[in-house]
């Protein structure tokens, strides 16, 4: 981390004044508020000072069984990496010299890597409640460890964010300020990745009620999203809408057979996928689609709108 990546683009959480890099901290200009720095790693959370429920995550992702794997293929990352492409060089973003991403409540940061790895001239972020998983995330990242639904960065310096399976772990009623402080963080054309477990998916729904809801998901308050309000809440924090996409991810193979009865899921993921790879086209909001129902994922973009010069 350099004083002058830091001292343009982090904010206080508190009062949204910038903040400078000073030595091994982060500070205000009249030094009244003051965030440390460790290991690389900004510590902009305070955890003697969260709610139970914030404090809740930042526990269950501190000590998850399974760690530095990816839970997907990199085929899943190039996909979203494409569309993002388009979008943004429909908005001319793409000729910037620089493209700032920020990973929205990313663990160990894998969609930020492979953006970084794979998209000339980019500047990633991951911003996390876990120190642990934020440890296993590459240095060549901005790791920062702070609450999605405070302010993290100054207005109008992301050119693209992402919830990537990180969305469907905060309450509903925390939602609506995550959104409203990604649209603050997105330049004018920028744009909101959402990757989330679909609720619509039929399967999840019976798992949901049964012993193997244990085995896939990690934290007992988890659940999957319906896309249909999460549109809905992005239209109202300011976004508009420019695709929405129901799928069924290539899984990492190593990742599944970490899980108990792996035996299970691992021909069924498989499957669902080449069925993907068979009915697969692009879809523009398919919010009514049937595929809704027969798919694991929705992958929505979003874009904050320029406003007329």
């Amino acid at each position: 981390m350099t004083d002058g990546i830091l001292s343009t683009v982090l904010v206080s959480p508190v009062s949204r004044l910038p903040l400078m890099l000073q030595g091994t901290r982060l500070a205000t200009s009249d030094d009244r508020e003051s965030f440390p720095v460790e290991q690389e790693i900004a510590l902009l959370i305070d955890r003697e000072a969260v709610d139970a429920a914030l404090l809740h995550e930042m526990e269950v992702f501190d000590n998850l069984n399974i760690q530095g794997l990816s839970y997907f293929r990199p085929q899943l990352y190039q996909r979203m990496l494409g569309r993002l492409r388009a979008y943004l060089k429909k908005t001319g973003i793409a000729r910037k010299i620089e493209v700032r991403f920020a990973e929205l409540g990313g663990g160990e940061g894998h969609c930020a890597r492979y953006l970084l790895e794979h998209m000339e001239q980019a500047e990633a972020f991951v911003c996390d409640v876990s120190i642990a998983a934020l440890k296993l995330a590459p240095r060549s990242l901005r790791r920062i460890c702070a609450d999605i639904t405070r302010p993290i960065f100054a207005q109008g310096v992301l050119q693209s964010a992402a919830f990537w399976v990180s969305l469907h772990h905060l309450p509903e009623e925390r939602r609506r300020p995550a959104f409203e402080e990604a649209f603050s963080a997105l330049d004018e054309g920028g744009v909101l990745i959402v990757f989330e477990p679909n609720d619509a998916f039929f399967l999840r729904r019976l798992m949901y009620h049964s012993k193997l809801r244990r085995d896939v998901y990690f934290d007992d308050r988890e659940s999957a999203v319906d896309f249909t309000q999460i549109a809905s809440l992005a239209r109202e924090s300011g976004f508009e809408e420019l695709e929405t996409l129901f799928l069924n991810p290539p899984y990492n193979p190593v990742f599944v057979r970490q899980l108990k009865r792996w035996y299970f899921y691992l021909p069924v993921v498989k499957v669902l996928y080449l069925l993907d790879l068979l009915f697969s086209g692009r879809h523009i909001s398919m919010h009514s689609s049937y595929r809704k129902y027969l798919s694991l994922y929705g992958m929505s973009f979003f874009r904050k709108p320029c406003r007329l010069r």
